[in-house]
């Protein structure tokens, strides 16, 4: 029983690094870049900001 466990427990931490891999690929592939452009714009953004204050005034 033992070395199933250990078999398992191997076979889990492969599947586990594999997933993480896969979303570090994932996560800095060209295909997010523009995604993470517009994230990282948003504090600077003061139409997001403007919108959210005119809506908390009208419910005043």
């Amino acid at each position: 029983m033992g070395e199933l466990q250990h078999t398992l427990s191997g076979l889990m931490t492969g599947m586990l690094l594999l997933t993480f891999i896969g979303i570090c690929f994932w996560s800095w592939s060209g295909k997010r870049k523009e995604a993470f452009e517009e994230m990282a714009n948003l504090p600077l953004d003061n139409t997001a900001t403007n919108t959210c204050n005119n809506k908390e005034k009208s419910e005043a």
